[in-house]
């Protein structure tokens, strides 16, 4: 179980508030006979403008949770630390979604804590060119408008509807 991370970036953020949802579900989860891992999110600040400030959240938060799993007695996967997903190689292009080698990733880390068994290190990752087009194309392509979504009151699910909206 993840959850909390898209609550980083969000103004009003606690710990507290994110750390009891994620109570109120694992609860709900063991009480169905479920043995659930709790998973911190990757921390994506590497890459990100205000980078700094959702660093400490994660952190703040990874803490939170590890507190969490302990009080439930349940297995926690500290992902937001493992300095191998911060690299650029691990994200999508928007930089705050893992992408295929960041999902196997995180799989492999829960892997380990599931199995005992440590976690083979990636092959060394060559380091990823910035250049200055493709860094204002990011800020064009994902920063601008979640900007003007904040300013403006509204989310990016706003007049969205649910692609599955009944339960099957």
């Amino acid at each position: 179980m993840c959850g909390g991370g898209n609550d980083l970036l969000r103004p009003g953020f606690t710990v507290a508030t994110v750390v009891e949802q994620m109570r109120a579900a694992l609860t709900s989860i063991t009480a169905a006979g479920a043995r659930p891992v709790l998973i911190s999110p990757a921390d994506p600040s590497a890459n990100l403008p205000l980078g700094r400030l959702v660093h400490a959240r994660g952190h703040a938060l990874a803490e939170g949770y590890r507190t969490l799993a302990a009080q439930l007695g349940i297995s926690f996967v500290d992902v937001s630390h493992d300095v191998v997903l911060r690299h650029r190689g691990f994200w999508s292009d928007d930089r705050l979604h893992l992408n295929v080698e960041g999902h196997d990733r995180v799989a492999s880390l829960v892997l380990a804590e599931l199995t005992g068994r440590a976690v083979a290190r990636p092959s060394s990752r060559r380091p990823v060119r910035i250049h200055l087009s493709d860094e204002l194309r990011y800020l064009r392509v994902y920063v601008a408008p979640w900007v003007k979504r904040r300013v403006t009151g509204r989310s990016s699910g706003d007049h969205r509807s649910a692609r599955y909206p009944d339960w099957s």
